[in-house]
């Protein structure tokens, strides 16, 4: 197996590698996570991807024939999604109309006319953060073998800085990131270092949540607001129950609009 070099890796990750992708061009919603939950799997190509992808009605039935309506992230980030822009129509006196979660999870989520694009720190997929199956898959790339001198890599070597150029260049309203776990990491990736910042209580007594949000002033005015969340989950600590994302949308709602959300489905 080839050993690729360090420059090799650097242009690789400096790309939309590893990322889901969806509307770049005009959507307002952000959605970043740290990496693809998937089985570690040897890197055997280093074509950096220049273009970003789309979950095309074509891709769902060639790459998940169907699966994405059982993928559990996929049902929270829909219903995030369905709920901001619920909240937001609602707020300014228009009717919402009747889009389920259900109907935009299976034809419209991370597609080229969604509502949202959605990125990852970290370009290379692991079932959890910290897998022990991580060395052992990697052990043929030196610069790979150990996380977190990949994870460095991509810190230094062009990836943060790609998606700051992303984020300066498209002006998104907000970026929700999941895993408070990874704060530092989301703040350096989208230029949010030394910007005002506060912490949000969601959910109620028995049940809260700390939102993370950070907000920065773009060029050209407009502002972008960062906010860091708890993981997507059912497991404890995390965002785990419907009344959590929908406190999440609602909170979130409140620095979209109307324009952010044109009328591109159907039933």
């Amino acid at each position: 197996m080839k050993q690729f070099t360090k420059d090799e890796l650097c242009d690789y990750f400096r790309s939309f590698v590893g990322m889901d992708g969806g509307n770049l061009e005009t959507a307002k919603l952000w959605l970043c996570g740290i990496e693809h939950g998937k089985d570690c799997a040897t890197l055997e190509d280093v074509t950096p991807e220049h273009e970003h992808d789309a979950w095309s009605i074509e891709r769902r039935v060639k790459e998940a024939a169907g699966k994405h309506r059982s993928w559990p992230l996929w049902e929270k980030v829909a219903k995030i999604v369905v709920g901001i822009r619920r909240n937001v129509l609602e707020e300014a006196g228009t009717n919402p109309g009747n889009l389920t979660w259900q109907h935009y999870r299976d034809n419209y989520l991370y597609g080229q006319d969604s509502y949202e694009f959605k990125l990852n720190l970290f370009p290379l997929a692991s079932p959890q953060v910290n897998s022990r199956n991580w060395e052992s898959t990697h052990q043929a790339q030196p610069e790979l073998s150990d996380k977190e001198q990949y994870r460095n890599l991509c810190r230094n070597g062009g990836r943060f800085e790609f998606m700051r150029e992303l984020r300066k260049t498209h002006h998104p309203k907000v970026i929700i990131a999941t895993g408070t776990t990874s704060l530092e990491d989301f703040v350096s990736a989208f230029g949010f270092e030394g910007c005002p910042h506060e912490e949000i209580v969601i959910g109620n007594r028995d049940n809260e949540r700390r939102l993370f949000v950070y907000v920065d002033r773009n060029a050209g005015g407009s502002e972008t607001r960062l906010v860091v969340t708890p993981f997507l989950s059912y497991r404890r600590y995390c965002l785990n129950t419907d009344a959590l994302l929908e406190a999440l949308a609602s909170c979130v709602a409140r620095w979209m609009s109307p324009d952010d959300f044109p009328e591109c489905w159907s039933d």
